[in-house]
């Protein structure tokens, strides 16, 4: 199941602010290379980084 990261349900989930937020955050995090979209699918790039989010969330 895909999860739209910009949608009500996933905003409310994490309490975050927006919508908008998360699209500007997330747009901010492909032009470091943090994060890739590959395939219609978002990865976080760096394993160690990913291993902490999956331990923290």
């Amino acid at each position: 199941m895909k999860v739209r990261i910009t949608s009500s349900a996933f905003v409310e989930r994490y309490s975050l602010q927006s919508a908008s937020t998360v699209q500007s955050a997330m747009k901010g995090l492909l032009e470091k290379d943090f994060v890739t979209f590959e395939k219609g699918v978002y990865s976080v790039y760096d394993i160690f980084l990913d291993y902490w989010i999956q331990r923290m969330y």
